[in-house]
């Protein structure tokens, strides 16, 4: 998504379903999803005079932790953006901030991937340098320095990775791409390499995202480019040691998934005739399909919407709503909408959702982190790092 520097001009926009659509709209049992008050718990913002871009986000007992981007505020064109790691508490206080182009300075570090929380609360960063080396750095927050780094990948690939997850007694999962093909990469509690697998066979071209089950079993989600520039949406259940035991496909663009015992589901957009529209479907053993519950429809860009399983038969959604703000949505057994909550407005004259984080699942609430697009006290367009905690159940 590129970044405006104009603001945008509000449009009329007409609600038109398409005929896949209707299809799915028939296929809910539930009616129009609920408008439910829920009353955030607490809302937290990244206060600094610069600007913040939320990059990735990882759930964690010990809070949120966040890559970020950092420039001046209001200066669309800044060559002085900087990659921050940012923590908040199970508050929404915020721990600790930490500038990672210095901490990294004579690591050759060219892009910062993704992190994960480990067990005694350091930081692996994952990051790829000029030689196109993949490397696991563990990251002291409390003491601000580099503990130590290992090398994950071989110059003969390039790896991209879309999401770290976290599996089964404490290890990873790292899932993407490596020369164009869907990756995984298992990684136990020490970052060491279970294995590395490319899925050379499957009709897909990235994994988006992941969900490892306790067992260590794994739901995964991908994509497929076609050359008529048609994406379908690939949807497997992979065994423990990386073989694809059941798939689907169906068309879409991008996609997250979330699992709850033996069930599935997952968030994705597609192209409708009158926009973007946005769809969660609900599976069961084996990737059978049980339902499909329609969100939104119509959004003039492609959003990507996250997904989280919450406890008893229940998922959240977070995305964009038709006027740009944070949606979450609540949905129950079958794909029955519990509750909707929608941000307030912060500014009367103009503001979007840029984008949404993982959300951080804690007991019976929900911690979402997103950017905010809007305008600052000096009317420059900037963009602001929030987090907000909702009750899971509905009020």
């Amino acid at each position: 998504m590129t970044q405006s520097t104009t603001l945008p001009i509000r449009n009329r926009m007409f609600r038109t379903l398409t005929t896949f659509t209707l299809l799915c709209l028939a296929a809910v049992t539930a009616a129009a999803q609920p408008e439910r008050l829920q009353r955030p718990i607490w809302k937290a913002v990244v206060e600094a005079d610069r600007e913040h871009e939320l990059l990735r986000s990882y759930e964690s007992p010990a809070g949120t932790w966040m890559l970020a981007y950092a420039k001046p505020a209001g200066e669309y064109m800044s060559t002085e953006k900087t990659t921050e790691l940012i923590g908040f508490d199970a508050n929404g206080a915020e721990l600790a901030r930490i500038d990672l182009d210095t901490l990294f300075a004579g690591k050759d570090v060219v892009r910062f991937h993704d992190l994960a929380v480990l067990a005694d609360r350091t930081i692996a960063v994952f990051a790829t340098n000029g030689g196109e080396e993949l490397f696991a750095y563990i990251v002291d927050p409390n003491l601000n320095r580099i503990v130590s780094g290992m090398r994950l990948g071989s110059t003969r690939r390039t790896h991209y990775i879309s999401d770290v997850v976290p599996a089964e007694d404490g290890r990873f999962l790292v899932v993407g791409r490596s020369n164009a093909r869907g990756w995984m990469m298992k990684l136990d509690a020490k970052l060491a390499i279970r294995w590395d697998k490319t899925f050379d066979d499957e009709k897909m071209t990235v994994f988006h995202d992941a969900s490892v089950r306790p067992d260590g079993s794994i739901a995964a989600v991908g994509g497929q480019l076609l050359p008529t520039g048609v994406t379908n949406i690939w949807v497997g259940e992979i065994t423990t040691d990386g073989q694809v035991a059941a798939r689907v496909m169906f068309p879409g663009r991008e996609a997250t998934i979330a699992t709850e015992g033996g069930r599935v589901a997952v968030s994705y957009d597609v192209k409708g005739a009158g926009g973007w529209d946005v769809f969660v479907r609900g599976y069961g053993p084996g990737l059978r399909e049980e339902w499909i519950t329609p969100l939104t429809s119509g959004l003039r860009l492609p959003r990507e919407f996250r997904i989280a399983a919450g406890p008893g038969d229940t998922w959240v959604v977070a995305g964009a709503t038709k006027e740009k703000k944070l949606g979450v949505t609540a949905l129950g057994t079958g794909g029955a909408p519990l509750w909707n909550w929608t941000s307030p407005v912060e500014n009367d004259f103009w503001e979007m959702l840029w984008n949404v984080g993982d959300l951080q699942l804690r007991g019976p609430d929900v911690v979402v982190p997103y950017t905010l697009l809007t305008l600052d006290d000096a009317d420059r367009q900037v963009q602001r790092i929030r987090l907000i905690k909702l009750p899971l159940r509905a009020q």
